[in-house]
This record gives C-alpha cells, sequence and structure tokens, in this order.
C-alpha cells in the first residue's frame, strides 16, 4: 500500500473530547445524549442542557449534611460514597499515602473531599474540587466513589443503616425503598415503590405480615451478614434470612427493583428481592418451578389494597411436562392459562394477535426448572395479581397520571376455573353460560336450574367399551365427537404418539375419554373428567370427545329438521291460502282484496303439526347449541332428530 496504517488513536469520539460533559458531568459514547448528570446532581443550565450544549455542567442538587448546620432537622443522617464502576478518573487528582482500606476514612473526615479511588500501583486518590473529564467506559477503568447526600444513597452497608423516615433510591432514581404507610391504617411497613411516578404505587413487601407500629423502625446490615429490620426496641421483626451470609455485605437497590444483599469480597448476590417477590412482576423477574428442589417461586397477592399481609391469592407455574400458569385461591385453582406451546399458552384467546411483540418468555431448562419472565419494555410497566385474584398488566401514562390497564385475566366468569363442573361447558355469550357436553346430562337438575353449574355433567350413555361384552351391542363401537375453538380440559396427558397416531391411541383405551393434537404441544390425552373446558370465539383448539354410538347416531341420522318443517309448513300454508283465496272469490264474487285477506285471517290452519315441549326437549337434546342452526325474528331455529314410537 506504501502507506501509513492508523492503530490507535485520540481522540476517537466525542467523549475524549476534554470536558465535555463539563463539571460533574459523564460522558459515555453509547448514550443518547452522551452526556449524564452524576447521581444526586441537576444541570447548571438547563436550556443549554436541552439544546446538548453541556459544557457548564452540574451542581448539586442536594448539600451535604458536613456542608450544613448541625441544629438542622438532618442532624445525624449522614452521607455516603456512590461506586461508578469503569470510569476515567477526573482530573485534578490529589494523592494520599494511605492504603486501601483507609482511602474512604480518609476522605470521609473531609467535607471538602468529594469523590475517592484506589487503583493499584497509584494508590489513594481524592478530589476536592469540581470533577472535570470524567467517562464511563466499556472496558477497564476504575472504581470511582462520590460522595452524595444520605437521599441520594442507593445501598446500606453495616455503618450506613436507614432509619424511618429514609430511604434509598437506585442509580436511575426510577426505584425507591424505604418506609411506607398504606391507605386506611397507621401501619408502617418497609418495600420497593416506583420514584417518580406520583401515585403511590408498591411492589415489593419485605414486613408483610409484621408491620410497624410506629416510626422508630430501622433498615440494617446485622452482624452476620444479612438484611434486616429492626423495630424501636431493636427486635428484629424481618430477615432475609441466609443461612450462609457473610460478615462483609452490603444492601444495593438495581435500576431494576431488585433490591440484592452482596458479599463484599466477591461482589456475588447472595439474596434479592426478585426471588422473593410480593405481588408485582417486574422486568427481569421470573415465577418458576423447580421439580428436583420443591422449590417454588410465586406470586402472592395483598390481603387488601390497605394490608400488604399475605392475602388468600397466589400465582405461578406448574406442572413441567406441559406448563401452565394458574392463580390459586387458598390451595383450589382459580383461572389457568392453558398449556404453553413454546410460543403461547394455548388457553388465552387471542395471544397471537395481541401479544406479537412477545410479551413472555418461558424457558425449560430440561432438568426440573421451569421459569417464565416478562418482557416489559420499560420499567413503569409490571404485572400485579390484585387482592380480588385478578392477573393483569399495568403500564403508567403520564398525561393521565394513572396506571392503564392492558392484558388481564379472568375477564369472565367463564374464565374462573371450572365453572360448570365436570363435562359441562363453558361460553360467556350464552345464557346460561354452562351447557353439558353432548352426550352428558346435569347431575344435579335443580342445582342446574339454579345456576349452580359446580356439581357438573354425567354421561348419558354407557360407553361400549364399558359394557359386556355379551350384549346385543357387540361391535358397534365408540366414536369421537369434534368440538371447535375449546379450552382443553386440565389434567392432560401428554403422548408422544404423533397427529395421525392421536386418535388410536385414545381409543384402544377405554379409560381414554378425550384427545387433542396441537402444534408444539403434541398429543394430549384425559382419562379423569374434563374440568375447565370453555367454548371460545377465537383460537381455542379442536377437542374429540369420546361418545357412545348412540349419542353419535343422534347427531348423524336427523329424520326431521325444524327449519324443514317450518318452510314446510309456510309452503303448505301458501298453497292453501292461495285456492281458499280463489275459492272464495268465485263463491263469492268478492273482488275487493282487503275483504279477502279479512276472511283468511280467521281461518285456523289446524292442519299443521303439533308437538310438545318435552319431545321437542328430547329432540335438541334439551336445545343444545350444536343442534342450533340459526335465528329469526321468533327466536332460535333447532334442528332435531324425530323420535318413533
Amino acid at each position: 500500500m506504501e502507506d501509513w496504517e492508523i492503530h490507535w488513536s485520540v481522540p476517537d469520539t466525542e467523549c475524549y473530547v476534554y470536558g465535555k460533559c463539563g463539571p460533574f458531568g459523564s460522558c459515555n459514547p453509547q448514550d443518547s445524549p452522551i452526556c449524564t448528570c452524576l447521581k444526586g446532581y441537576e444541570p447548571k443550565n438547563i436550556d443549554e442542557w436541552n439544546s446538548g450544549n453541556f459544557t457548564r455542567g452540574f451542581l448539586r442538587r442536594t448539600p451535604l449534611q458536613c456542608e450544613r448546620n448541625n441544629n438542622s432537622s438532618d442532624a445525624g443522617k449522614e452521607h455516603g460514597f456512590l461506586k461508578l464502576k469503569m470510569m476515567k478518573v477526573p482530573d485534578f487528582v490529589e494523592w494520599y499515602p494511605d492504603l486501601e482500606n483507609g482511602c474512604q476514612s480518609q476522605c470521609y473526615k473531609n467535607c471538602s473531599c468529594i469523590a475517592y479511588a484506589y487503583y493499584t500501583g497509584i494508590g489513594c486518590m481524592s478530589w476536592t474540587g469540581n470533577l472535570i473529564d470524567i467517562q464511563k467506559f466499556s472496558s477497564d477503568g476504575a472504581d470511582l466513589y462520590i460522595r452524595v447526600a444520605y437521599t441520594q444513597l442507593d445501598t446500606i452497608t453495616l455503618a450506613q443503616p436507614i432509619k424511618d423516615p429514609n430511604a434509598i433510591i437506585s442509580n436511575s432514581e426510577a426505584f425507591k425503598f424505604g418506609f411506607f404507610r398504606p391507605v386506611n391504617t397507621n401501619n408502617r411497613y418497609v418495600g420497593i415503590w416506583y420514584n417518580k411516578i406520583s401515585v403511590m404505587t408498591v411492589v415489593w413487601v419485605a414486613n408483610r405480615d409484621k408491620p410497624l407500629n410506629d416510626s422508630s423502625g430501622t433498615v440494617a446490615i446485622s452482624k452476620d451478614g444479612n438484611l434486616v429490620v429492626l423495630d424501636g426496641r431493636e427486635e428484629i421483626i424481618w430477615s432475609s434470612d441466609v443461612s450462609n451470609s457473610v460478615s462483609n455485605s452490603s444492601a444495593q437497590l438495581l435500576d431494576t427493583g431488585d433490591l440484592v444483599l452482596r458479599d463484599n469480597s466477591n461482589g456475588s448476590i447472595i439474596w434479592d428481592s426478585f426471588q422473593h417477590p410480593s405481588d408485582s412482576v417486574l422486568k427481569g423477574m421470573r415465577i418458576s418451578n423447580n421439580a428436583n428442589t420443591g422449590e417454588r417461586i410465586r406470586l402472592t397477592s395483598w390481603k387488601s389494597p390497605s394490608d400488604p399481609s399475605i392475602g388468600s391469592f397466589s400465582g405461578g407455574l406448574t406442572d413441567i411436562n406441559s406448563p401452565e400458569f394458574f392463580i390459586w385461591n387458598g390451595s383450589l385453582p382459580y383461572w389457568r392459562s392453558g398449556p404453553w406451546n413454546g410460543q403461547k399458552f394455548i388457553g388465552i384467546p387471542g395471544m397471537n394477535s395481541i401479544y406479537s411483540w412477545k410479551w413472555l418468555n418461558l424457558v425449560d431448562d430440561t432438568e426440573g426448572i421451569v421459569s417464565i419472565s416478562f418482557n416489559l419494555g420499560n420499567e413503569s410497566t409490571h404485572y400485579i395479581l390484585n387482592s380480588e385474584g385478578t392477573f393483569g398488566r399495568r403500564y403508567w401514562i403520564d398525561g393521565m397520571e394513572d396506571w392503564e390497564i392492558g392484558f388481564s385475566a379472568p375477564k369472565t366468569e367463564c374464565d374462573v376455573y371450572g365453572k360448570c363442573g365436570p363435562f359441562g361447558s363453558c361460553n360467556p355469550q350464552d345464557s346460561p353460560i354452562c351447557t353439558c357436553l353432548r352426550g352428558f346430562e346435569p347431575k344435579d337438575i335443580e342445582e342446574w336450574n339454579n345456576r349452580n353449574f359446580t356439581s357438573g355433567c354425567l354421561r348419558r350413555t354407557p360407553l361400549q367399551c364399558e359394557r359386556n361384552s355379551n350384549s346385543s351391542e357387540v361391535g358397534k363401537e365408540d366414536g369421537f365427537l369434534k368440538l371447535k375453538m375449546m379450552k382443553v380440559p386440565d389434567f392432560a396427558e401428554l403422548s408422544t404418539a404423533m397427529e395421525d397416531e392421536c386418535k388410536s391411541q385414545c381409543s384402544k383405551n377405554c379409560s381414554c375419554i378425550a384427545y387433542a393434537y396441537y402444534m408444539g404441544i403434541g398429543c394430549m390425552l384425559w382419562t379423569e373428567s374434563l374440568i375447565d373446558v370453555q367454548k371460545f370465539s377465537m383460537d381455542g383448539v379442536d377437542l374429540y370427545i369420546r361418545m357412545a354410538y348412540t349419542e353419535l347416531d343422534k347427531k348423524k341420522n336427523m329424520n326431521l329438521i325444524i327449519s324443514v318443517t317450518v318452510i314446510i309448513g309456510s309452503l303448505t300454508a301458501a298453497i292453501c291460502t292461495y285456492y281458499l283465496r280463489r275459492w272464495i272469490v268465485k263463491r263469492r264474487g268478492c273482488s275487493n282484496e282487503s275483504m279477502l285477506w279479512d276472511s283468511v285471517d280467521q281461518v285456523k290452519l289446524e292442519e299443521l303439526p303439533q308437538y310438545k315441549f318435552e319431545k321437542l326437549a328430547i329432540a335438541t337434546d334439551n336445545f343444545h347449541l350444536e343442534n342450533k342452526i340459526g335465528q329469526d325474528g321468533f327466536g332460535p331455529v333447532y334442528r332435531v332428530m324425530l323420535v318413533h314410537q
């Protein structure tokens, strides 16, 4: 090439330009804008800042305690140091001969010292003037400790506890951890809530079942390294309760809203709030089920909007082989999502269109651990299981200053688990909402008529495979009735059978009463009562129900159809009317059309066939939806089987 090749040069980004972000500003070439203020500072000139001119830098938002009058109300509330990793240290450094362990102490004793750092080969560095030419690196750099007011700290240490009403704030100032009082109560709790949202929204609570009854509480690091909540008598009312805790630990509130307890000797996390959720799911949190250890990470609702203690409802994953998300009321199922097919829960209709942005991710490590995480987009979106048992997605709208509800479940009565009992099917668009599956009848007709469907239905005709093989009906095999767009029942058993083998596998086992096949899940078989079946208006699964041949014959051999009867009856009436009209005209010599039809109105068409209600109920299988073929101005039209005597 006969030319010089450039291997290294500076400045290679805007951030390398000296003092690009001004005093107390930090530059990161990967951010937009590239300049941000250090925590606890704000732009000196907001107009210049908004126009992209950062050279004037920033000012401290809250004075340090050592700079204030000792008689102020903040006396005794000490400031601390905020750790910034992988930083280019500021200009105008001052050196101390101290070792690493004494560097913080040396800076802390001098109120003019606003930052320090220690680097092997250089030693203890401190700064007493403006912090200028700071940059965030993507690798290397030094740990820079910035002196901040106690209100700006995001960490609790053995030497820096927080007392009511103090709090710590995450570095991005998105979340706050401290003491709060719910509405309509004087009890005080320790928790995490949104810091920048005007409506107080708590997402995690420590002492849920042991509230403080006054403002004398403290959050501290105990001697054994656990994070604890103490009352005014310094008795522990809540603890992180880590058995393998360490003496040198600290608790930090992350920008994700996760409160983590770290081993300061190696930086490892020994406990965090995401592993012990309350009623809310934040971005990055996982709900999981470990089949090996039995450990489950679940949501638990508040008892009421003013009582954070553990309520009646819980939510989590179940069934490792075919994962579903459940809500329980106590120990009883309250709602379920249907099985996961690798992309969605098939029991949530419309999930393809509504949640095409992949709102969740379910991971099976094939070693007994299944977990689900929610991709929420930003920190001001979360999922919550409220005290009424509703699980939903909420996102904050600044203009409205309120939470907007996105997805929620259960939505209708039919979403409530087992609403129609065993072998009952629920359709929120029908009245009543519950019907028995074809071939089944109410177990308790009085309860059913009173809209109590929980006892469900019983099979009307025994299956052939269950009868005596010597009966006269040998050879008349059972069959399967196809139900479209259904929520599959609970307690599915998975089979390795392919789609074309699924029916055959169920047919060979008389205990198999239903089957379905769905891509991503495979062949599903049911041998117990069919519970929590629902008819969807979209999506859903083709569910095949095993039925006695006589029940299938009713469907195949319908000799009389009400709609045909209506048509034939109408034609007969029209023909009779025509000839009757001609006869009247001929006999009376009447040419007045209105007089003619007045006479016709008085004629009773007694020749049309009539049926008793009981016979129609039997013929329509108790007016089952499968027999409904339409509706006109007079009501629904059914097709029926003529019952010959």
